[in-house]
């Protein structure tokens, strides 16, 4: 996320909008941007925490936190969440700290690790996908929600889709999972005509006449001859957009 003049000049709201919103890498430079001009808040340096914790770095999340303790004595109001406070015992792997947490009615991975101790990892919640195909492989930006609290968020994957990722919700701080068994079954449903026989068959015999034309053919110009694979990369793209606008009553999955 780029920082436009609508942002909050409020360090701790600026972690919270990027860290809520995915965007991590962003969050964690601006992190690196507050520690280094010596002036961060309690409220700013407990943002910071959360952003370390959904980042999966808890050796500069303890230290944050001993900071924040030291900043903020008790009932200030800058206590960190039960789920932020379980997740980091999880990443150092210091399960007795669980103990000391009050009892929880949400999220859900956190209901279920005070109950039974398992540490859940569910399917993420698709639902939406959208292809661009832009001068290389394909891009796959997913849209859905955390299995755990509902919080909605998108993310990409880029090249192909057989894939097995997890994370945590940047919200809850509950673990997800993408994987290619829960796309397919998405793309079963929302695209059923991309997946039938005669789409690959139809697809795959207009790569092969354009193959020809552009690489192949004694006819065919150098600089044709030299530009065949952008050829292909666009001819993808107009067959992802030409396809999913089909399987769309809005049209609207192509960008």
């Amino acid at each position: 996320m780029s920082t436009t003049p609508e942002q909050s000049p409020d360090p701790a709201a600026r972690l919270r909008e990027a860290r809520l919103a995915g965007h991590l890498k962003q969050a964690f430079g601006e992190v690196s941007l507050l520690l280094s001009s010596g002036a961060a808040t309690p409220a700013a340096l407990a943002e910071a925490v959360r952003v370390l914790v959904a980042a999966d770095q808890p050796g500069t999340a303890m230290r944050l936190h001993a900071m924040l303790a030291a900043a903020a004595p008790p009932g200030a109001g800058h206590a960190l969440e039960p789920e932020v406070l379980a997740r980091l015992a999880l990443q150092i792997g210091q399960r007795g700290l669980l103990e000391g947490l009050p009892a929880v009615t949400a999220p859900a991975w956190l209901v279920a690790l005070q109950r039974d101790g398992h540490d859940l990892v569910s399917p993420f919640v698709i639902s939406d996908l959208k292809v661009t195909v832009a001068n290389g492989p394909a891009v796959y930006a997913i849209t859905g929600a955390c299995p755990h609290c509902g919080h909605g968020r998108a993310f990409e994957l880029r090249a192909n889709l057989m894939v097995r990722v997890d994370g945590l919700c940047p919200s809850c701080f509950g673990g997800y999972e993408v994987a290619w068994e829960a796309l397919r079954a998405f793309l079963l449903a929302r695209f059923p005509d991309l997946l039938a026989d005669r789409a690959r068959d139809a697809d795959w015999e207009l790569v092969e006449h354009v193959r020809h034309r552009l690489l192949e053919a004694d006819d065919v110009p150098e600089l044709v001859r030299a530009l065949g694979q952008e050829y292909h990369f666009l001819l993808n793209e107009i067959i992802a957009c030409r396809l999913m606008d089909d399987a769309n009553a809005d049209g609207g999955q192509c960008a």
